[in-house]
C-alpha cells in the first residue's frame, strides 16, 4: 500500500488587488519554506468555461489538456513560488499534498486540478493529494471504528422538480459496492423522498448510544441552487406533502453538526446559471467549519463510464483504510485515459478537506469471521492482496451502475419548470421589449403578443387531438409565462440563449421575439430556434430563423393599447402560418414527410401571407421535405422560390446544390455519374460560404465542408479525378468544428468520420494496405463512438467486418458482424450473408 504519509504544500490565492493581479502565499510547513509572488490567469472567462464544458462533454484529447493545465502551472509556479516548490519536491521527503485555498470566484472556477508539470512530466492531482479548502485552524480528530464503514444515501426529489434524465437509482450503491458489503467492510442505507425531519431522526437513532451504529457518510441526491448574487445556497428537500423545502446551509449544518459524520458527498450537474462547483463552493466551508473533515463534489456532470470508474476506486480505497484524499486519488490514476476523448476525468471531483492527514477512518479490524461456505471466498480474497486489488478494480468496473453517478441536478434560483417530455415540444418564450437605448425590460404589449402566438398554437395542437389526427403522436406545447425568454440584444446572443433553454428544458421549437420600440415607430422581430434534439438526420436545418420580415406599427404600442392589438392583428396571419409551420416540424422529426409536406401546404396557403414575410424560411422546409420524399423536382422548385425571394439566402443555396449532388451522384459509379453536375453541386455549395444571409448557430461553413468533402470523395471514386486530399480536408473542418465544442453538427462530425475512412481504404494490393487499412477502421470507429444512429453504426460495423476480413483476423471480423446484426436486425439476411462469407474463406471452403 502506498505510504498515507504527505507533506503539506499550502497554496493561498488571495482576491485580485486594483491592478487585477491575485497575490499568492505558499507554505510548506514541515520544512517551514514559504515565498508570495503574483498570479494573473493565462485564460480568459470564455477560454475557461470553453474548458469546463469540454471536461464535461469528454472533449479534451491528451495534448490539450496537458497544454491547458502546463499554461496554468507556468502562470502560478513562477519566481520564488517556483523556487519553493522545486525545493520541496526534489528534497526526497514523502510526496506533497497540494492544499489550494482560494479566495476570489472567479479564480475558484477554474479546473486546478488540470495543473500539469511538464518537467515531472506528471499531473500534481495525480502525484499526489489535490485538495481544495481553508487554512488548518483546529483540525478534526479521526474516528475510531469497527467495519463496517456506513452510508447513508439520501435522496429528494419534490413535486414539480424531474429525476435528471439517465438518473442512477440508489440501488446502484449497492451493486456497486456488493462485494465490500459482502465482506462487512461497507453497509449501505438508503433514505428515499427525504426531508428534514427524516434525516435527523435517522442519524439520531443511528447515534442511540444504547444501540450506536453512526452513520459515517453522507450521499444526497437531489438538486440545489446556488445564488451568485447573494451566495446563498440550498437543497431541495421534500416536505410531509411532497413540495419543495428549501434547506439552507446553516440549516443543514446546524442538523447534521452533532452526528460527527466525517465525509459529505455532493454530486451536482451543470445548469444555465450555476454550476456544480458553485454548489459545492457554497456548502464546503459551511460544513467544514461545522467539523465535518471532508466534502467531495464534482466540477462538471459525472458521465457515466468515469461514476463507475470513481465510484470502484475511491470506495474501495475508503474501505481499506486509505486516507480520503490519498483513495481520491487512486480514483484519478486509475480515471485518467479510460478512452481516447476522456483525458481530462482525474480533474472532475473536488476535494474539501479540513484535516491535517486526509485519515478520517481509523478502522480497527473486524471481529473474526467464521469460514462456511458463504464466508470462505471473502475470506480468501482479503488475503490474497494482488489477487484482491485487480479483482478489486476489473469487477466494479463493469457495475452497470455507481455512487458517483448519481446526478445531482441545479436549478435556477427560483423554482423551475419541468422538462417537456412530448415526442416534438414547441415553447412561446416571452417577448422582448427594447427600448430606444436598446435596453431589455418586459412589457404588457410584449407579453400579449408572446401569448396570442401561443394561444393559436395551442388552440390548433388541442382541436387535432380532440379530432384524433395525432394520435400516437404527443405534441406538448409551453406558454410564455412557463417559458421564460430569451436573452441577447443581437442575433447570436438570442440564438446561444436558445440553445441553452432547449437544451435546459428539452425543447425542440422555441418562438421569440423582440419588440423594439421608441416614440415614433414599433417594430417586431418574429424569430424562432430549431434544435437538433429531433432532427438527427436533418443537422443542415437546426439552427435560429427569423420569421420574414419585421412587424411594424407607428407610434409605441407600449403605450398605446389601439396601437397593440393593430399590431397583433398584423402579426395574426403569419402566426397560423406558423401554427401549420411547427406541426408540421413535428411530424417531420418522426419521418412522416407526407404530413409533413401536408401542413407546409396549408401554411404556404395561409391568407394574407405575403412571401416576404417569412416564406424563404416555409420554402427552405418544403424544399428539404420534398427531397426526403425523392422529388427531387419539386426540391429544386421550392429552393429557387426561396432564393428568389432572397437570393443571400445561404440555406436555400445549400439545399439548392444538394438536389444537385442527388441527381448527379449515381452511388458514385464508374461511368455513371453526371460529372457536369456533380461541378455544378461543389460550385454551389461553395456560394453559400459567400452568402450575406447565415444567420446564428446555421453552421454553414461546417455544413458546406461536409457537403464539399462527400462530393469530392465520389469524383474520387468514380476515377474521374482524384480529390482524396480535399476530400480529407473538408471532412477535417467538420470534425474540427465538433471537437472544439460545436454539438449540433455531432451527426455530421460522425458522417465525416465514416466518410474520412473510405478516404483512407487503400486500393487493392496496395503497399502498405495494412496501415491504412488500420487507419480507417479507427475512423469507423470514431464514428461509431459519436453518432447516435443506429443505423450508422451498424454500417461502420460492417464495414469493420470488410476491413478485419482483409487482415486475415476472423474473429474481430465476425464481431463486427454480429454488432451490425445487433443494432440492425432489418438488415440481418444481409450481415449474416456476409459472415458466412468470411466462414469460408476463413475455412478455405
Amino acid at each position: 500500500m502506498p505510504s498515507d504519509v504527505y507533506r503539506d504544500f499550502e497554496i493561498h490565492i488571495r482576491k485580485p488587488s486594483a491592478d487585477g493581479l491575485y497575490p499568492v502565499g505558499v507554505w510548506v510547513a514541515d520544512e517551514d519554506r514559504r515565498a508570495d509572488g503574483v498570479w494573473q490567469s493565462p485564460f480568459s472567462d470564455e477560454e475557461v468555461n470553453r474548458a469546463l464544458i469540454w471536461m464535461e462533454q469528454g472533449l479534451f484529447d491528451a495534448d490539450y489538456v496537458k497544454q491547458f493545465g502546463t499554461g496554468l502551472f507556468h502562470s502560478l509556479i513562477a519566481d520564488q513560488i517556483k523556487e519553493v516548490y522545486e525545493g520541496s519536491r526534489t528534497s526526497g521527503g514523502s510526496a506533497l499534498r497540494i492544499r489550494l485555498i482560494v479566495d476570489a470566484p472567479a479564480a475558484a472556477r477554474i479546473p486546478w486540478e488540470l495543473l500539469y508539470d511538464p518537467a515531472a512530466e506528471i499531473f500534481l492531482a495525480i502525484a499526489g493529494p489535490f485538495v481544495r479548502g481553508l487554512s488548518l485552524t483546529v483540525p478534526t480528530h479521526p474516528l475510531t471504528v469497527k467495519p463496517p464503514l456506513r452510508i447513508l444515501v439520501v435522496d429528494a426529489f419534490p413535486q414539480g422538480v424531474l429525476k435528471v434524465q439517465d438518473q442512477i437509482e440508489t440501488r446502484g450503491i449497492q451493486h456497486a459496492l456488493a462485494d465490500l458489503i459482502r465482506e462487512r467492510r461497507v453497509e449501505v442505507v438508503t433514505l428515499p423522498k427525504v426531508t428534514l425531519a427524516k434525516l435527523q431522526n435517522v442519524l439520531r437513532e443511528a447515534a442511540n448510544p444504547e444501540r450506536p451504529r453512526p452513520f459515517h457518510l453522507l450521499h444526497f441526491i437531489g438538486h440545489g441552487q446556488y445564488d451568485n448574487v447573494s451566495g446563498r445556497t440550498v437543497l431541495l428537500f421534500e416536505d410531509d406533502q411532497g413540495q419543495v423545502d428549501e434547506v439552507e446551509a446553516e440549516t443543514l449544518v446546524n442538523v447534521l453538526r452533532s452526528f460527527d459524520l466525517k465525509l459529505v458527498f455532493l454530486n451536482a450537474c451543470q445548469s444555465v446559471q450555476s454550476s456544480a462547483l458553485d454548489i459545492t463552493r457554497g456548502l464546503a466551508p459551511a460544513l467544514l467549519t461545522s467539523g465535518v473533515p471532508a466534502v467531495i463534489g464534482m466540477q462538471v456532470t459525472v458521465l457515466d463510464p468515469v461514476a463507475i470508474k470513481f465510484a470502484c476506486d475511491f470506495y474501495s480505497a475508503l474501505a481499506d483504510n486509505r486516507p480520503v484524499d490519498a483513495a481520491l486519488t487512486d480514483a484519478r490514476q486509475l480515471a485518467r485515459g479510460t478512452r481516447l476523448r476522456r483525458k481530462a476525468d482525474l480533474g472532475i471531483p473536488v476535494c474539501y478537506l479540513r484535516t491535517a492527514t486526509g485519515q478520517i477512518l481509523e478502522l480497527q479490524p473486524a471481529d473474526q469471521v467464521p469460514l462456511t461456505l458463504q464466508t470462505w471466498r471473502p475470506w480468501l480474497r482479503q488475503r490474497a492482496t494482488p489477487r484482491y486489488v485487480v479483482r478489486a478494480i476489473l469487477s466494479l468496473i463493469t457495475l452497470v451502475s455507481a455512487v458517483l453517478g448519481l446526478y445531482w441536478g441545479v436549478v435556477p434560483f427560483l423554482a423551475r419548470p419541468p422538462r417537456m417530455t412530448g415526442q416534438f415540444n414547441i415553447a412561446v418564450a416571452e417577448f422582448a421589449s427594447l427600448d430606444a437605448q436598446n435596453h431589455v425590460a418586459r412589457s404588457p404589449a410584449a407579453h400579449d403578443l408572446a401569448e396570442s402566438v401561443f394561444t393559436a398554437i395551442d388552440d390548433e395542437v388541442k382541436s387535432l387531438k380532440a379530432s384524433g389526427a395525432l394520435q400516437g403522436f404527443n405534441i406538448q406545447v409551453r406558454g410564455p409565462d412557463t417559458t421564460g425568454s430569451i436573452k441577447g440584444t443581437t442575433g447570436t446572443a438570442r440564438a446561444q440563449s436558445a440553445v441553452e433553454l432547449a437544451s435546459t428544458y428539452n425543447m425542440d421549437v422555441i418562438v421569440y421575439g423582440n419588440l423594439a420600440h421608441d416614440t415614433d415607430a414599433t417594430s417586431l422581430r418574429p424569430e424562432f430556434y430549431l434544435s437538433s434534439r429531433t432532427l438527427q438526420n436533418a443537422e443542415e436545418l437546426v439552427g435560429q430563423y427569423q420569421y420574414g420580415s419585421n412587424v411594424e406599427a407607428l407610434g409605441d404600442v407600449t403605450r398605446n393599447p389601439v396601437l397593440a392589438k393593430g399590431l397583433s392583428e398584423s402579426l395574426e396571419a403569419r402566426t397560423r402560418a406558423l401554427t401549420q409551420f411547427v406541426i408540421g416540424l413535428g411530424y417531420y422529426t418522426i419521418d412522416q414527410f407526407d404530413k409533413a409536406a401536408t401542413y407546409f401546404q396549408a401554411a404556404d396557403k395561409t391568407p394574407h401571407w405575403d412571401e416576404r414575410d417569412g416564406k424563404d424560411v416555409l420554402y427552405l422546409f418544403m424544399g428539404n421535405t420534398a427531397g426526403q420524399l425523392h422529388d427531387l423536382t419539386s426540391a429544386q422548385a421550392y429552393y429557387d422560390h426561396a432564393l428568389r425571394i432572397d437570393p443571400e439566402y445561404a440555406r436555400a443555396r445549400l439545399g439548392a446544390a444538394e438536389v444537385l449532388f442527388q441527381r448527379s451522384h449515381k452511388d458514385c459509379e464508374k461511368g455513371s455519374i453526371d460529372v457536369a453536375g456533380l461541378q455544378a453541386a461543389i460550385r454551389g455549395y461553395q456560394s453559400a460560404l459567400t452568402a450575406r444571409e447565415q444567420p446564428a448557430q446555421s453552421d454553414i461553413q461546417a455544413k458546406t465542408a461536409f457537403a464539399l468533402g462527400r462530393t469530392y470523395v465520389c469524383l474520387s471514386q468514380a476515377l474521374v479525378e482524384p480529390r482524396w486530399k480535399e476530400a480529407e480536408t473538408e471532412f477535417r473542418k467538420v470534425i474540427d468544428d465538433y471537437e472544439h465544442g460545436n454539438q449540433r453538427i455531432k451527426e455530421r462530425a460522425a458522417e465525416a468520420h465514416a466518410n474520412l475512412a473510405v478516404v483512407y481504404l487503400p486500393s487493392q494490393d496496395e503497399p502498405g494496405a495494412a496501415a491504412k487499412y488500420q487507419r480507417a477502421a479507427g475512423e469507423y470507429r470514431k464514428a461509431i463512438e459519436t453518432t447516435r444512429r443506429a443505423v450508422l453504426q451498424a454500417e461502420c460495423y460492417r464495414m469493420l467486418g470488410h476491413i478485419y476480413g482483409r487482415l486475415k483476423d476472423y474473429s474481430q471480423a465476425d464481431s463486427a458482424y454480429a454488432e451490425a446484426i445487433r443494432l440492425d436486425p432489418d438488415h440481418r439476411d444481409k450481415y449474416e450473408q456476409l459472415r458466412q462469407q468470411l466462414q469460408r474463406e476463413r475455412t478455405g471452403s
